[in-house]
């Protein structure tokens, strides 16, 4: 037969179906599965998953559809039981095997309240005309710097210097705008259209005076006609559409684009 001791948590309960097949006591070296069914509480289904382990060893198993666990080849002797699960409180239970009757060790495992952390999630859905469908999946993207038009209001920006001031590795004033990956000689020098790309509209502009700097051709186009600036300040985040000659990528794209 096997002998069952009530489980050590309040909400445990253990039961033992078994046949009983004689009080002959057993060789020294005979050995029994231990079997056991877990149900829930509440609706006394049956738990899938439930990890069920044997104290002072390392034996574990896990249930199957049925609830259902094994535990094969055990010696004769007291055996204490722990079951987990997400969603019930973890109990424990004695079992003692001490013939070759096979029963069926039943462990019910009482529902609990399970805590969750809270996440925030912080995102915001943008709706866009489909002709600026490739710069906002950009910026999506991450891997430049980006204002969107929601941006540029907020900022108040009425001039460029004070967008590129926010760009890390990015200097401007009333000369031009300095982008420190494009270095001559390991100076800072302000860069000119052979070294910084500007692209407007799709458009890659270089302007009449190929020594004209990049302010001297953003002038042009005033911040607020801009739906959507890209900023790509060094060649390892110049995505695919942009690739060339430049160390830095300036890209517009207007309202009436």
């Amino acid at each position: 037969m096997i002998t069952l001791a009530r489980s050590s948590a309040a909400a445990g309960l253990i039961v033992a179906l078994a046949s009983g097949l004689g009080a002959q006591t057993p060789a020294a070296t005979e050995r029994f599965d231990l079997r056991g069914l877990v149900l829930d509480s509440a609706t006394l289904a049956p738990l899938n998953g439930v990890s069920v382990t044997i104290d002072s060893s390392q034996l574990r198993q896990t249930t199957d559809n049925a609830g259902r666990f094994n535990f094969p080849a055990l010696l004769p002797g007291h055996y204490l039981l722990r079951a987990r699960h997400l969603g019930h409180r973890e109990a424990s239970f004695g079992a003692t095997v001490a013939s070759g009757d096979t029963g069926t060790v039943i462990l019910v495992l009482a529902a609990v309240a399970t805590r969750l952390e809270t996440v925030q999630v912080a995102g915001s859905a943008v709706q866009v005309p489909s002709r600026f469908d490739e710069p906002y999946k950009r910026a999506a993207a991450g891997r430049g710097v980006f204002f969107t038009r929601k941006d540029l209001d907020a900022i108040n920006a009425h001039d460029y210097q004070t967008l590129f001031n926010r760009v890390p590795g990015v200097n401007a004033n009333d000369r031009g705008v300095a982008f420190q990956r494009c270095r001559d000689s390991g100076s800072l020098e302000y860069a000119s259209v052979n070294k910084v790309q500007v692209w407007v509209d799709g458009h890659r502009m270089y302007g009449q005076d190929p020594n004209k700097n990049v302010m001297e051709i953003l002038r042009l186009i005033p911040p607020y006609t801009i739906e959507i600036m890209e900023v790509y300040p060094s060649q390892s985040v110049i995505p695919a559409a942009f690739l060339g000659d430049a160390c830095a990528v300036i890209a517009l794209w207007t309202k009436s684009y």
